[in-house]
């Protein structure tokens, strides 16, 4: 779970793949009933990644905490990468265009689906879990006074402090809808072709507010620097096995 690089080349396998997820998620129930052996890549977003050392340090410990639970037994990613490495050199010559240099991305696929398909026969897994911090689109509407921009399970004001209502109506908020960036944690449980099984997410923080005059962007390491927010993302995403309480 350590290999940035490798941890990029999961991340991009994932989104070539994009829309096939499934339609309808498997509950924590079944999960637990049915995925006992799984593989883990850690996976946040690209602009995240160079701050991969916060994110481990404070996720790592809660998330092999949360397997050990519901006794769900987890290998890291090393054996596919080393796989996914010789598929790649044998067909080195044809993963990138002699003239262009351009790279043939279907190849490249293709060979990390067989990797993802040979070390789930070869180590007896049942499903790949990615997990990590992404950023996200929470969303707000200006209509009825209510200025909380939602999503991933939380809410929080898109106003910074001393900008009221007055300024947001007056202001490029003439449409009763908008959205900001924000910051979530997720948990994904896939299979080897990587349809999504089911997936947990926990909003962290927006990563703008608006000042009255525009929006002001905050760092993402002064975000990750919130213990609490990170914990409760933690525990909202946690809900894909531990359910959802009552």
């Amino acid at each position: 779970m350590k290999n940035i690089t490798y941890t990029l080349l999961f991340l991009l396998t994932f989104m070539l793949v994009g829309c096939k997820s499934t339609p309808n998620y498997l509950t924590a129930e079944q999960l637990k009933s049915n995925y006992h052996k799984v593989m883990v890549f850690e996976n946040s977003s690209d602009e995240i990644r160079p701050l991969y050392s916060i994110i481990s340090q404070f996720y790592d410990p809660k998330f092999t905490r949360l397997m050990a639970k519901h006794q769900i037994e987890f290998v890291d990613s090393s054996r596919y990468f080393e796989v996914y490495e010789q598929l790649k050199a044998q067909e080195q010559d044809n993963l990138f265009d002699p003239n262009t240099g351009q790279k043939n991305s279907q190849l490249a696929l293709k060979l990390r689906l067989i990797a993802l398909s040979q070390v789930k026969e070869e180590l007896q897994l049942d499903a790949f879990v990615q997990y990590g911090v992404k950023i996200r689109t929470a969303y707000f509407s200006t209509s009825g006074f209510d200025f909380d921009a939602d999503w991933d399970g939380v809410s929080e004001p898109y106003l910074l402090d001393g900008a009221g209502a007055g300024d947001v109506l007056a202001s490029i908020f003439i449409k009763e809808s908008g959205s900001v960036a924000a910051l979530s944690f997720y948990i994904e449980f896939v299979d080897q072709e990587l349809n999504t099984l089911s997936v947990g997410r926990g909003g962290i923080e927006l990563l703008a507010k608006y000042n009255g005059d525009k929006f002001v962007t905050k760092k993402v390491a002064d975000v990750l620097d919130q213990a609490e927010q990170l914990a409760t993302a933690f525990e909202l995403a946690a809900t894909i096995l531990n359910g959802k309480s009552q």
